[in-house]
């Protein structure tokens, strides 16, 4: 990826990198990649203290906006995969 700006972000919170950069032309040996607008890199460190990076492609909204949101999918996805073996 190249990185086109790095952002600022609070010493203190969860989100330790908000950076803009533009994917690979090529993804793989044999494929290229039909994207080619910025997008957004957000790194977060998450309860359990592992770091993620979250690509979007909302370029205007915090990064703690974007964090937030994923937490909160992330919350659904769990649910779902209790519905889904509380079934079984």
């Amino acid at each position: 990826m190249a990185l086109v700006e790095t952002r600022a972000v609070a010493p203190d919170g969860a989100v330790l990198a908000d950076r803009i950069g533009r994917l690979s032309q090529r993804l793989a040996a044999s494929r290229r990649n039909p994207f080619d607008k910025p997008v957004r890199i957000v790194t977060v460190r998450i309860d359990t203290g592992r770091e993620i990076e979250l690509v979007t492609n909302d370029l205007d909204a915090p990064a703690e906006d974007i964090a937030a949101l994923y937490k909160q999918r992330w919350q659904i996805e769990l649910f779902f995969k209790w519905i889904k073996f509380a079934k079984s």
